[in-house]
């Protein structure tokens, strides 16, 4: 779980230095911004995967269809409630860019719209996550994790040089798509 939590951190991190690297210290200010925004639900989606896991675990213990029955309860309300989340996000990206700027900023608003679906992404992959968690599966997680950090330095390094920003933006995306891709699979 400890080298899991590096490996997201790790191409959290990145994202803005390698950003840094190809675009000014403007882009890569709005971008921050930006970002700034999206982590609000995200970091609700922490709290959320928190509250429930030990009632995972006791669920996994007493057997898949148990915890089968928790998920099918819980995930389909969770994930239209982030869902409108991301929506009210994204149609109300010129006044958060503006709450977050203190004036009206296209960039920033842009790149929120961009970013607006990114816990939607996240918020996929809580099911498949925990469920492996909880039935020990740890080290399948870990290597998802390590693999979409790598592909994540790579790709970011690659489209943040041709699209600045942008690029950092459908980097992040790809990033949480084979995250949420590669947990479900497995």
């Amino acid at each position: 779980l400890f080298l899991s939590n590096i490996s997201v951190t790790l191409y959290s991190s990145a994202t803005l230095i390698i950003l840094g690297a190809f675009a000014t210290d403007l882009v890569v200010g709005y971008y921050s911004a930006a970002e700034k925004i999206m982590m609000v639900p995200r970091q609700l989606l922490g709290v959320f995967s928190q509250a429930i896991y030990s009632k995972v675990c006791l669920l996994a213990d007493q057997g898949y269809h148990s915890l089968e029955k928790l998920w099918r309860k819980l995930m389909p309300p969770f994930l239209v409630a982030v869902f409108l989340i991301c929506l009210a996000m994204l149609v109300f990206s010129n006044e958060l860019a503006h709450f977050v700027t203190g004036h009206s900023s296209k960039s920033v608003s842009f790149l929120i719209k961009l970013l607006s679906f990114v816990p939607f992404i996240v918020a996929l992959n809580i099911q498949s996550y925990q469920t492996l968690l909880a039935y020990n599966l740890r080290v399948q997680c870990l290597s998802i994790l390590v693999f979409a950090s790598l592909s994540n330095i790579l790709i970011n390094g690659i489209l943040s040089y041709f699209f600045g920003a942008t690029g950092t933006v459908i980097s992040l995306l790809i990033t949480e798509a084979i995250i949420s891709v590669g947990l479900y699979v497995m």
